[in-house]
């Protein structure tokens, strides 16, 4: 009785587990911060006055002339006046937007078996710093040559591949099993936060004189990156067993947690225009939030299985976005129409935090990084395929029939992925797993042990 009441209070109060998600949760909005601010930043870096009078193709529709006309401020939070001093054709910015996911699609499941063996805290931060640190270097290496600044690129995709692996398997030494989806969509508010902050941050940095404008829009994420990778050095470490400053009540409230699941399990196992992107992306993360802790209180009731839990999230996730991506094709010209079925299909989305994001931890927690390593690798090659089609399909041509082409393709992959993951998916423990599960527990990150024998804030 006594031990059931310590839990409950280790649980009412905010712990170091939380300042492990509020850490991470900053990593990846720095991280995401390092990973768009070229979105904005190259309306700024272009000459597009040079590069339209230079294009023979300017085949928008005049469908929805009483829209106001596309200009650069589409991209960006406000109207970035200055023409850029490089002269880059649509096809090449095309081609520099999308080396990131070049190297971001090699290093996903390396990263996630980098993160369970070796050390989730490290391979993800030294990704961060590494990302910060290319970002510093992105001036340079565009006056160089455009080569340059895409084999950068190319290079921060290829460190950044290991961050959502490594986290996804610090999420599951972190989170008791009653505040997992909570933690888990703290932790990824800062792909959202990031991804806001640098629509906005790039966007002033490149209209300000600092640094001569564009500039600015790399090197003060860089220093920010750099800043983070410091504190989480002091703040973070791999698990809650070789955390310094955490409580023995607390601790053991997560650990108990987790090894409870874990014994149950055994024993039950042997049989993405950037328009919309400000008011859609603050619901989402909002959306995530509240759906996490009504599920965490569904699962900890057992009013609901597990899995029956996740399918339920994901497919509104996944039918709620196709639904509002159905909608947009029949929308024609209606503005606050279309402005409204992207604003829904976003906020769905918020549901998924709570739904696919966390079978890979319900599946095992021992491999969930390169679980998400294996997934992340697969979705991740639409960041250079989908523009790729898109182009096919629109030809050039902004038409309303070849965006409802674009929209509805998307919306049945949509369907049936969700439709996919009704039928085939598991949230139970693998027993693939149980093979391997003695090995793996028995056995701590060579640098958990280091820290254990002598820790010391900074290694």
């Amino acid at each position: 009785m006594e031990n059931k009441e310590e839990r409950r209070r280790a649980c009412e109060i905010p712990g170091v587990r939380y300042v492990f998600a509020f850490g991470a949760m900053l990593g990846l909005c720095a991280m995401y911060t390092l990973r768009n601010n070229i979105n904005v930043a190259i309306i700024a870096m272009v000459n597009s006055t040079a590069v339209y009078n230079s294009s023979e193709e300017n085949n928008t529709s005049e469908e929805c002339s009483a829209w106001p006309p596309p200009t650069d401020a589409v991209n960006s939070t406000k109207s970035i006046d200055k023409d850029g001093e490089f002269i880059w054709s649509s096809e090449m910015q095309g081609i520099i937007l999308g080396a990131f996911f070049y190297g971001y699609c090699i290093s996903q499941i390396p990263g996630g078996r980098l993160a369970e063996i070796f050390s989730g805290k490290w391979v993800f931060g030294i990704s961060t710093l590494i990302t910060a640190f290319l970002s510093l270097l992105t001036p340079l290496a565009t006056h160089y040559g455009v080569e340059y600044l895409i084999a950068i690129r190319a290079l921060e995709g290829l460190a950044q591949g290991v961050t959502m692996p490594a986290i996804i398997y610090m999420v599951g030494q972190w989170s008791p099993d009653s505040e997992k989806g909570l933690i888990n969509t703290l932790v990824h508010a800062g792909v959202n936060i990031g991804s806001l902050l640098a629509m906005l941050l790039a966007g002033y940095l490149c209209e300000s004189d600092l640094f001569e404008g564009w500039p600015s829009a790399f090197y003060i994420p860089g220093f920010i990156g750099c800043s983070w990778f410091i504190l989480w050095c002091l703040l973070v470490t791999d698990s809650p067993k070789t955390h310094p400053f955490i409580t023995s009540k607390e601790q053991n409230y997560i650990t108990s947690n987790q090894k409870k699941r874990l014994k149950a399990e055994v024993y039950h196992n042997k049989l993405k225009t950037r328009i919309f992107f400000f008011p859609t992306t603050c619901p989402q993360t909002v959306v995530g939030l509240i759906v996490a802790a009504i599920v965490d209180f569904i699962i900890r009731r057992r009013i609901a299985s597990v899995g029956v839990v996740r399918k339920v999230c994901n497919s509104i996730s996944g039918f709620g976005c196709a639904l509002g991506l159905v909608g947009v094709c029949f929308a024609r010209c209606d503005l606050v129409l279309n402005k409204l079925l992207f604003f829904f299909s976003v906020m769905v989305g918020g549901f998924c935090y709570s739904g696919h994001i966390l079978s890979f931890l319900d599946m095992s927690p021992e491999f969930a990084g390169t679980l998400m390593g294996i997934g992340n690798t697969i979705s991740s090659l639409t960041g250079f395929i989908a523009p790729l089609v898109v182009g096919v399909l629109t030809d050039g041509n902004n038409t309303l029939h070849q965006w409802r082409i674009v929209f509805g393709i998307t919306s049945a992959l949509l369907t049936f992925a969700s439709i996919v993951f009704i039928f085939f998916s598991s949230s139970e423990k693998q027993d693939w797993v149980e093979e391997n599960a003695s090995e793996v527990i028995s056995s701590e990150p060579k640098m958990q042990a280091r820290e254990r024998r002598k820790y010391s804030p900074l290694n």
